[in-house]
């Protein structure tokens, strides 16, 4: 996957309490359609990094009323800039 591209395995906690403006009951941690629930990002990588991300959210009683839209995240070229790419010398050679 070149470095512009992004290959994403999410779950969300849908369908959302609404419809968006959109007509759509799609809802994440970012507030996307505006509305709020939880978010899990299995899995946000390119051939250099991959990442993961938990999204936490407060819940309100009926739904969601914020999450932290950075997230708890692990990410691999933080850990070790050599674990994930497409090079020989990588610990994943991508």
């Amino acid at each position: 996957m070149e470095c512009g591209c992004n290959a994403d395995i999410t779950f969300v906690d849908m369908p959302g309490p609404n419809a968006g403006p959109n007509g759509m009951y799609y809802c994440d941690g970012n507030f996307v359609n505006d509305q709020w629930c939880p978010e899990y990002d299995l899995q946000e990588s390119n051939k250099y990094v991959y990442v993961a991300t938990l999204h936490n959210c407060d819940w309100g009683g009926d739904w969601f009323t914020s999450c932290d839209r950075g997230g708890c995240q692990a990410n691999s070229f933080k850990k070790d800039p050599n674990m994930f790419c497409p090079e020989d010398r990588c610990t994943i050679n991508t």
